[in-house]
């Protein structure tokens, strides 16, 4: 199994300062996030759906303020890790390439460092990968896929990820590649009366919609929030560190 290395750039990630804070220990915080990572690469390979099992999760002995903080949350099957996703199918890559040599190139070439750590929320920092084969299959997953899912609240549930709605889904996190600034979106669209239907044509929001290009910009400005209720207007959207 390939290494987990870490960088300082954890320090700086809020879900993170906020698990230091429940456990009391930035070390232990540390420790549990590797933990996490470790059994979160262990079950990407082996899950259909790419998510560690709850009976296996529960075994491990991980915090639940670990999902208390949002570094992970429940998704189809188990327990999605987050960021688990871009460095497990580097893995994989490596393992269809198949020589060790090879992916010991790949390690040691210069901006590509294995496994480290991306501020903007514990993403490993892309590979860059030859465009062989862009056939995206409607079986994997993303992100944003899974935050919907999990925040949509009444909203329809989205059952399938299309290859179209992958590659659009794909645009929109390169746009903000940030699990909070989703979440907060997300979080707004579930609140909004509009969007669950108390319109004109009972219409209602889903992830067809979320992904538009200028759906998120939309919400920030509080184009669909409830006039009367002000609190919602105040739902919390961290951009994140996108540089």
């Amino acid at each position: 199994m390939a290494r987990i290395n870490v960088d300082d750039a954890i320090y700086r990630d809020p879900r993170f300062f906020d698990l230091c804070i429940k456990l009391g220990n930035r070390f232990l915080a540390l420790g549990v996030c590797v933990a996490a990572w470790d059994l979160g690469q262990k079950w990407y390979l082996r899950s259909p759906h790419k998510t560690i099992p709850i009976d296996e999760w529960n075994k491990s002995g991980i915090p639940q303020g670990f999902l208390e903080v949002g570094l992970g949350f429940p998704g189809e099957g188990g327990i999605h890790v987050c960021g688990i996703d871009r460095y497990a199918q580097w893995i994989e890559k490596c393992k269809i390439a198949g020589a060790h040599g090879r992916a010991k190139q790949l390690e040691n070439s210069p901006g590509v460092p294995q496994g480290t750590l991306d501020p903007s929320g514990l993403l490993p920092l892309p590979l860059p990968l030859k465009k062989k084969n862009t056939t995206l299959s409607s079986e994997t997953t993303h992100p944003i896929f899974e935050i919907w899912n999990y925040h949509r609240g009444t909203l329809p549930r989205c059952k399938t990820l299309s290859s179209g709605r992958k590659r659009t889904a794909i645009s929109r996190w390169k746009e903000n590649p940030s699990e909070e600034y989703w979440s907060g979106i997300v979080k707004r669209l579930a609140a909004s009366e509009f969007c669950n239907g108390k319109n004109n044509r009972s219409w209602r929001a889903d992830f067809d919609f979320l992904i538009k290009p200028d759906t998120h910009a939309r919400v920030i400005e509080g184009k669909y929030d409830d006039r009367s209720q002000s609190s919602i207007n105040t739902i919390p959207i961290d951009l994140g560190d996108l540089t």
